[in-house]
């Protein structure tokens, strides 16, 4: 046992991790009684196995780093979870008091025809299994780019000692990592093998198949620490009566009778995971939960603490319950209680509603209809548990093959959304179509979409058995209070509010605001995408289709064209050379002097080239399986800046030497980034804590001096650019909550947060900002 003595450094670092309060002795001591009875009377329990002593060992362990904790987060938070729940295992998830847990001995590396396969975690308990595996440098060639050519779907499995096979049950990840869970392995069992059948989305016999590993398990070390979950759920306490905001529906009182509650906490060093579930008495309703971002935290003193969806794969829930939300808490120094509301919140019902909708009966005739037509429709009326609707017009739609209607609902201001579910027959297609449903401001209606690829058959068959119901339901969480751990919250200097007002009252671009741009518009081959004007939008200049990138002087444009090789435009006389004529090669990009030009190469392996501006003096920079994501030069003409795409949601910006390939990680981004002209500062977007959209960021290198330019809520924030004197960003702004996106671009400066919109028509991404 002498191995698995805490050290007092140990216990020391725990208290400080915490922020803990000096604590009672009279508590300690009691604290130290319940333990150790709690540890005897899983003694007595623990079950017969060829690791009995080792795991016993263990879970003595663990109810001494319990003890720490609680001594260092405090009693309130902690007592009343200690006869139900242990704590938090990141990579695993929630363990019961008492269960001992084993994990992966080791690492296990394999490598074959340079593909390798890494399993880097497992834990193992009574309950399930969960191993984290990767597979990387796999050729491009041996995975399955055409929808007709189905590739590898078959997941890993282990099998034990006897010849048993564990199947996946669950899993999630992405390309670069998988999250898997299989069922759990006996306790006389330590050592399995793993059996990867194929590489997934890989074509058969060019990737390997059926590698199988061994894995030997272990039980936990001593610095494998379980994270204390609080048990927060009492009724008498923690819920408030909801709160109606919508007082006229002759249903408010029943629909606001849902009930949130808070189950349980996990404490985070930046905040906390919440998990917590709807109750109702309502018989018609079948599920609720909060929309997304619609739940909001406040604190005592009535300050707003950002909250957003958390992944439930990340909290180890391998199988959520319906009506089950998960959400991220950000910092840990806010004023108790705190008070969790929501005000939008999804609702499924039973029994659906049903009618019909003729469009023979509103004119339409599908052979001269065009698309966009808005059709006026004798209104339909129906109720939505109480809530009353007319659906009063249709416009016709087409995107891509799929055709059908988008139907306008005056409803009462309760309703934000009510999806529509065509159950009548559709002739020929393949199936496919489109829908969603969302309040459009502009009409001042509801938006539900129909869309398929095929014939629908007359009189539409409409079915709605969900909404989403705007209102405010509450629940209050009496929180520790830390003060020593407030969260460092970023205030922007450019709002949605501010967004908005300056759209509908656009300020007029001053004359000391210049240069000439270069900017895309959406298009399909061979219409131009590609275009260049004056920042106020005169001498308009349409170009190419492609993806391109201004000379420094403004008199050469180069671009990856629709076969994906590498031309050079000279603007002047409007001939063109192929610098690079082998295909897959994309997204060029002109070095400041002029010199040089950086392009990525996607085939076998990913890779970042550079060449001389008139193709000779081609070498590589990088080559990876990663996804390189080429994000421009340094003013300097001796660096590139890039980021992986492959990996987790938000990855390290990436500082690239040409000559010595020497790499600097910076800082973690979301997406874009771009390096100040004088060097000094670094643009960029990633997530904002609490908010649904990105923002744009300003900082130096080492992250000191950050500011938040531009958060817009649920909007996101694409693409930032430099102006050549480097006071102004331009960013471009994505509204993703219609069917069909808007887009529009601003630039800001840094100094005042003066913000002007580029007037352009159609205007996506500003690319390059140069001077005439």
């Amino acid at each position: 046992m002498d191995e698995h003595l805490i050290s007092h450094d140990f216990e020391e670092k725990i208290k400080h991790a915490f922020h803990a309060p000096t604590m009672r002795s009279a508590f300690v001591q009691q604290m130290q009684t319940t333990i150790s009875e709690k540890a005897t009377e899983i003694n007595k329990n623990q079950r017969k196995s060829f690791h009995r002593k080792k795991s016993w060992s263990l879970a003595l362990y663990l109810a001494g780093i319990l003890m720490i904790i609680i001594l260092a987060v405090g009693p309130r938070n902690v007592i009343a979870s200690v006869q139900k729940w242990f704590g938090f295992v990141p990579g695993f998830g929630i363990l019961e008091q008492g269960t001992p847990i084993r994990i992966l001995s080791e690492v296990v590396i394999d490598t074959r025809n340079e593909i390798r396969l890494t399993i880097s975690e497992g834990y193992f308990t009574d309950e399930k299994s969960i191993l984290i595996y990767s597979v990387e440098n796999v050729p491009y060639s041996a995975l399955s780019h055409d929808e007709n050519m189905v590739g590898c779907s078959e997941f890993p499995y282990l099998i034990l000692p006897d010849g048993t096979r564990l199947t996946t049950t669950g899993s999630w990840g992405n390309g670069m990592k998988a999250h898997i869970t299989l069922p759990p392995i006996p306790e006389n069992v330590d050592e399995v093998a793993f059996v990867l059948p194929c590489v997934l989305n890989s074509l058969p016999g060019l990737a390997p198949e059926n590698w199988e590993l061994p894995i030997k398990i272990i039980p936990a070390p001593v610095d494998l620490i379980a994270i204390p979950v609080i048990e927060v759920n009492d009724p008498a306490t923690s819920v408030t009566d909801p709160v109606p905001t919508i007082v006229e529906s002759p249903q408010t009182e029943s629909l606001f009778g849902i009930q949130m509650k808070i189950d349980q906490a996990i404490p985070l060093t930046d905040g906390y995971y919440l998990i917590g579930h709807n109750e109702w008495k309502d018989e018609r309703i079948t599920k609720s939960w909060p929309s997304g971002f619609a739940l909001k935290a406040v604190d005592a003193n009535g300050i707003s603490i950002p909250i957003e969806p958390a992944h439930w794969q990340d909290i180890g829930i391998q199988e959520p319950q319906e009506s089950q939300w998960f959400y991220k808490l950000y910092g840990r120094g806010f004023k108790p209680p705190l008070t969790i509301f929501a005000v939008v919140m999804t609702i499924d019902f039973q029994p659906a509603i049903t009618f019909e909708v003729n469009p023979d009966a509103f004119g339409f005739d599908p052979a001269t209809a065009v698309p966009g037509t808005t059709y006026e429709l004798e209104p339909i009326e129906i109720e939505l548990l109480g809530y009353e609707a007319r659906i009063v017009q249709a416009d016709y739609m087409v995107q891509g093959i799929s055709r059908g209607f988008d139907f306008g609902i005056k409803a009462d201001p309760a309703l934000q959304s009510i999806p529509f579910i065509l159950t009548s027959p559709v002739i020929g297609g393949m199936g496919a179509g489109g829908g969603g449903s969302s309040f459009n401001e502009s009409k001042g209606l509801v938006s539900s979409i129909v869309l398929r690829d095929g014939s629908m058959q007359y009189p539409l068959q409409i079915q709605v058995s969900s909404v989403l119901l705007k209102g405010n339901w509450s629940t209050v969480w009496d929180a520790p209070a830390e003060p020593d751990q407030t969260l460092k919250v970023f205030n922007k200097c450019f709002s949605l509010s501010d967004w908005k007002h300056m759209l509908e009252n656009p300020p007029v671009l001053p004359t000391e605001i210049s240069g000439k741009i270069l900017f895309k518009r959406a298009a399909f081959a061979p219409d131009p995408s590609e275009f260049i004007a004056n920042l106020d939008g005169s001498q308009e200049r349409s170009l190419v289709f492609g993806h391109s990138s201004l000379s420094p002087d403004g008199s050469q444009l180069i671009y990856s064209n629709q076969e994906d090789r590498i031309v050079l435009l000279n603007l002047d006389n409007n001939t063109e050379t192929i610098l690079y004529d082998k295909t897959d090669a994309f997204q060029p990009i002109w070095s400041p002097d002029g010199k040089s030009i950086a392009f990525t190469e996607f085939n076998e392996t990913t890779q970042i080239l550079v060449m001389d501006t008139d193709g000779n003096n081609l070498r590589e920079i990088i080559k990876s399986n990663l996804y390189p994501d080429l994000l421009g030069w340094t003013a300097d003409n001796k660096h590139l800046m890039y980021r992986n795409q492959l990996g987790e949601r938000r990855g390290p910006l990436i500082l690239l030497d040409i000559d010595s390939k020497e790499e600097i990680e910076l800082f973690d981004i979301l997406s874009r980034a771009s390096m100040s002209p004088n060097r000094q500062w670094i643009a960029y977007i990633d997530s904002v804590p609490g908010k649904m959209g990105s923002g744009l960021y300003v900082s130096k290198s080492d992250q000191s001096e950050k500011r938040l330019l531009v958060q817009l809520d649920y909007l996101a924030i694409s693409n930032v650019t430099w102006s050549p004197d480097g006071k102004w960003l331009g960013f471009s702004v994505f509204d993703n909550s219609t069917f069909i996106p808007t887009s529009a671009v601003g630039i800001i400066n840094l100094e005042s947060c003066q913000v002007y919109p580029i007037q352009i028509p159609g205007i996506e991404i500003l690319r390059e900002w140069r001077y005439p």
